[in-house]
């Protein structure tokens, strides 16, 4: 028994466990692939970047940034104050409601309803000053949105958004328009000489037409359309 258990612990100290399968070393990350994961460059790798490349992946994101912040900036403007003033002599103020040359109930600064001719202008109705001011701005943005919708409008200056506000305002014809064609196909020239075959009401050429159609035509070329004030 005693020569059985000396054998045993001697075979106990003789064995070793076997060694732990071997781990490769964790590396550690790169600073490209540290880039990728947080989305932004090392301060060492920022410094010696250099200019930014016109060209590659990185060029054509920033020129779309560019493109979507001119158009959310675009998107964003309105009628000059030179524009209301061309529209505000032209259509005339009226706070009691009126019938125009062709028989539409009109108020304020030429206002023919929420939607033209729905009814809320009738014989009758009577309006303040603040409020012919607002319905002109409610006006105003209705016909903006309409020039937005013009494949180049964008390219447009304020003096050119704002005549050709004006005129979509007074005709309520640009979206089918020559004029607005022309606009699209960026033929300034060709569109501004569109503005004078806009001067009937009623079958009739009025004078009062002619002359806001070259100022609107002044105003878009970039010219003093006062001159065509009485």
């Amino acid at each position: 028994m005693t020569n059985q258990s000396t054998t045993s612990v001697e075979g106990l100290n003789a064995w070793t466990a076997p060694e732990a399968p071997s781990q490769p070393a964790r590396r550690k990350p790169s600073s490209r692939a540290l880039e990728r994961v947080r989305g932004f460059l090392l301060p060492e790798r920022l410094a010696n970047r250099g200019p930014p490349s016109r060209h590659g992946p990185r060029a054509q994101e920033r020129q779309n940034t560019q493109k979507a912040n001119a158009h959310v900036q675009k998107m964003t403007q309105k009628i000059s104050d030179e524009g209301l003033a061309l529209v505000k002599h032209f259509e005339g103020r009226q706070l009691h409601a009126y019938r125009d040359e062709v028989g539409v109930w009109t108020i304020g600064y030429g206002h023919t309803g929420l939607q033209h001719k729905d009814g809320t202008v009738h014989g009758g109705r009577v309006i303040t000053q603040a409020q012919a001011d607002e319905l002109l701005l409610y006006d105003m943005h209705q016909f903006e949105a309409r020039v937005y919708t013009l494949r180049t409008y964008e390219l447009l200056a304020v003096r050119q958004f704002s005549a050709l506000v004006s005129f979509d305002f007074n005709t309520g014809g640009l979206l089918r328009s020559t004029l607005g064609r022309l606009v699209e196909r960026r033929a300034w020239k060709e569109a501004a000489a569109q503005f004078g075959r806009w001067t009937r009401a009623g079958g009739k050429v009025l004078p009062g037409l002619v002359r806001r159609r070259n100022a609107e035509r002044e105003m878009f070329m970039g010219g003093d359309w006062r001159k065509f004030e009485l």
